[in-house]
């Protein structure tokens, strides 16, 4: 994480870096051709370009306003890239940037400590609903109006990155027409080795309690074939994936939940059975049969109704299943999120495997050995021994 943060920030450093030694002249040449691209505009009204400290006289911002003929309200829009610099050494502070064609806040936002390390990044996706005005709050910069719009995505990811603690925080934001962008979801922190220190449940802003789990059970590991980052926890003397497989094999047959890419990153895909017994990274396995009834022994303690509990997300094993759904062999989608079942490398017969099998339906969690093995499942890995 840490070497991708300087991989960026010197691409941004060195991109925008004309005239440093005046505050004055910071990205002028990128400022007039981002002039010279709004004035082929035809629906362009005005043009603002806002060169100005801070009040607190901390900070020096450059950035662009534009009014459009269309719009009835007169309203400035941000557009473009906006810089913030620390006025006692003119070190770069923050980058923001927002859609010149869609006004949407978009691409990777940066923020600096003033020795240029990067304190924060954020990540924002294209997805929107309305727009939205953000009130800068009256005086906030001197001689400028107190406020302008752009169009804020609906959901957004933020990954923060302290440098001075090591520290990375997971957040995930969502507009609500009542309380504006919330946290909702979880809050994952880690330290610089992507190990887990805890995590945190916020419903819409409002923070959930959760159970806390142990940190020293948490380690993490690196799917080399495409860089992904799996949480693992230890149970007992096994470590297991903590989250779904999402890797795309080069064959086989795999199948996303709902055909929505979205669901990717929640719930992984779905993999037939003869492409889910390869699909492990090396260093890991797909479970057989009795290292899930191991597993099942060891959170229940011969309890299947308990084990059931505690395997789910928010229970106290760390295992963290999900209702995830499955893909049918026909095309259709079956439990609709009510149920899940994980792929075990055991095979029962020529048609059926043997799955881990949790529904919502039917509290206790079971082995399962009638899943057809054309059926699409999620698939869990074990670490080797």
């Amino acid at each position: 994480m840490k070497r991708i943060c300087v991989i960026l920030l010197f691409g941004l450093i060195f991109s925008f870096q004309d005239g440093y030694c005046q505050l004055d002249t910071m990205n002028q040449h990128y400022f007039s051709n981002l002039k010279a691209i709004l004035s082929q505009d035809s629906n362009v009204k005005e043009i603002k370009l806002i060169q100005e400290k801070i009040v607190s006289n901390k900070g020096f911002i450059q950035s662009m306003y534009v009014k459009y003929k269309d719009d009835p309200n007169n309203r400035y829009w941000h557009i473009g890239k906006e810089f913030i610099y620390n006025t006692s050494n003119n070190s770069l502070g923050f980058i923001s940037n927002v859609d010149i064609k869609t006004k949407v806040l978009s691409d990777t936002s940066f923020s600096y400590f003033p020795d240029g390390k990067i304190a924060a990044l954020y990540i924002y996706n294209l997805k929107y609903d309305s727009i939205i005005s953000e009130k800068r709050g009256n005086n906030v910069w001197s001689g400028i109006f107190g406020h302008y719009y752009e169009k804020m995505p609906n959901i957004y990811k933020t990954i923060e990155y302290s440098c001075t603690g090591d520290t990375i925080i997971e957040r995930t934001y969502k507009y609500s027409e009542l309380k504006g962008f919330v946290i909702n979801g979880d809050v994952i922190s880690y330290d610089k080795e992507r190990h887990f220190i805890n995590k945190q449940f916020f419903d819409m802003g409002l923070e959930k309690p959760i159970v806390i789990i142990d940190s020293s059970k948490f380690i993490s590991f690196i799917d080399k074939r495409d860089g992904q980052i799996y949480p693992t926890i230890k149970i007992g003397d096994q470590i297991w994936f903590a989250k779904n497989l999402a890797y795309i094999p080069d064959s086989g047959k795999y199948w996303i939940y709902q055909n929505n890419k979205d669901n990717i990153k929640r719930y992984g895909y779905l993999y037939n059975w003869e492409t889910s017994k390869n699909i492990c990274p090396d260093g890991t396995h797909l479970p057989s049969k009795e290292e899930y009834e191991t597993l099942i022994q060891n959170v229940g303690k011969g309890n299947a109704k308990l084990a059931y509990k505690e395997l789910l997300y928010n229970g106290s094993s760390g295992f963290s299943a999900l209702f995830s759904g499955s893909r049918f062999a026909n095309g259709n989608w079956g439990l609709n999120e009510r149920g899940v079942g994980m792929w075990s490398s055991t095979s029962k017969n020529k048609i059926s495997a043997w799955a881990i099998d949790f529904s919502e339906y039917n509290p206790p969690v079971v082995l399962n050995g009638h899943i057809t093995k054309k059926i699409g499942l999620p698939v869990r890995c074990i670490v080797d021994k």
